[in-house]
């Protein structure tokens, strides 16, 4: 005779046991082994189309952002020197960025000059444009002459430019000498376009002159049209010139950036020869701070500084000398920068002349182009003097 328990036996209850105790183990690895969905980007964040993974870009945070520029005009100056610094490693901080806050009328001087130096540090850590000409010799009796375009650059793609060709205007401002034409080129960032005004000779006038010196020079309405175009550059270093632009070129560079943004002159005037190696601006171990806490800011020039700054490393306001009186020890100093400038263009205007009589070319050239960058600084330096 069968007996029919009433209940599970032990062996049964044991069975089960061991099947929930191997299910648990089972969703505990498949836990551990499932993949984590992907974190949202952080606000303002810009995402490649290709996947919700490829955050690509940032909008700093404003908060910082304030609390940095405020800092930048602490009584400390090691405080205000780390909120330079700090500035530059914000992610996603950029030159708009910078220029909208120089455009805040409550910034002080302070603050102003810090802002303009971080500025110049992206300025030159993006890189700089090129426009993938080279100029003809001799230079044109009015506006700039190209004498080549270089092959892949979009300047010399189906409605760019060509040779012969006069550029009398660059984004709306006129072009007297190279200089201006490279300053203009070096303002703009990599595949930004650029607007010129020019004169182009007709094809047969440029067929009938083999040499840069038989170009026609002269802007004649019978001889050629007059033609506004738009010009995408390519990055400098693309030209495969090796290093990067010319330091002599890259102040007024930044002053014509600046003035295309309806922003003022700069206030400041580094040491542009140094300032492509960017690498300091990263390091905040880069401080040198000295045991009593005071530091020349990198960058700034040492006279300007002592004249602008009101403020010592102890934290203690001194008095400020009046308005009126940095303002003419200010032109003092631009009037005994015009004077060196004007005597040593004398001398290469010298040394110039002897060159053409020797028909050394090449020592020539060098010297017209030494002669360019002065008049350029000159020109400059008188715009901000008084009679």
């Amino acid at each position: 005779m069968f007996m029919i328990s009433s209940g599970p036996s032990t062996a049964q209850r044991l069975a089960v046991a061991v099947a929930f105790a191997l299910a648990a183990t089972a969703l505990g690895q498949l836990a551990r082994l499932q993949v984590a969905p992907p974190e949202a980007p952080a606000d303002g964040a810009l995402v490649e189309a290709n996947g919700p993974d490829a955050v690509i870009g940032q909008t700093p945070d404003s908060a910082r952002l304030n609390a940095l520029i405020e800092q930048m005009d602490a009584p400390v100056h090691e405080t205000r020197e780390r909120a330079d610094l700090e500035l530059r490693r914000v992610p996603g901080l950029s030159l708009p960025i910078i220029f909208d806050r120089l455009r805040d009328p409550t910034l002080s001087p302070e603050q102003a000059r810090r802002l303009e130096r971080v500025g110049q540090h992206l300025f030159l850590k993006r890189g700089r444009a090129g426009l993938g000409v080279r100029f003809a010799r001799p230079r044109s009796n009015v506006g700039v002459q190209i004498e080549e375009v270089t092959a892949g650059f979009p300047a010399a793609m189906e409605g760019g430019l060509k040779r012969g060709d006069i550029l009398l205007e660059a984004e709306g401002v006129k072009l007297h000498h190279e200089e201006d034409l490279r300053s203009s080129i070096l303002a703009c960032d990599p595949g930004e376009p650029m607007a010129f005004r020019l004169w182009r000779p007709l094809p047969e006038l440029i067929a009938a002159a083999p040499t840069s010196a038989e170009l026609p020079k002269d802007v004649d309405p019978g001889l050629g049209e007059e033609l506004t175009i738009r010009v995408e550059t390519r990055a400098f270093s693309d030209l495969g010139q090796g290093g990067g632009p010319p330091p002599s070129s890259l102040p007024r560079a930044w002053s014509v950036r600046l003035a295309r943004e309806g922003l003022r002159t700069p206030t400041i005037a580094p040491d542009w020869g140094e300032a492509a190696d960017t690498s300091l601006g990263d390091d905040l171990s880069g401080l040198g701070l000295a045991p009593g806490g005071e530091t020349r800011a990198s960058g700034f020039n040492a006279n300007e500084r002592r004249l602008a700054m009101a403020r010592p490393a102890g934290g203690q306001i001194r008095n400020a000398r009046p308005p009126n009186e940095i303002e003419q020890l200010r032109q003092q100093q631009l009037k005994l920068r015009l004077a060196a400038l004007q005597q040593e263009r004398r001398v290469v205007t010298t040394q110039l002349t002897e060159a053409d009589a020797n028909k050394q070319q090449i020592v020539a050239d060098k010297l017209r182009s030494k002669a360019l960058r002065l008049d350029a600084e000159i020109r400059d330096l008188r715009a901000l003097t008084r009679p």
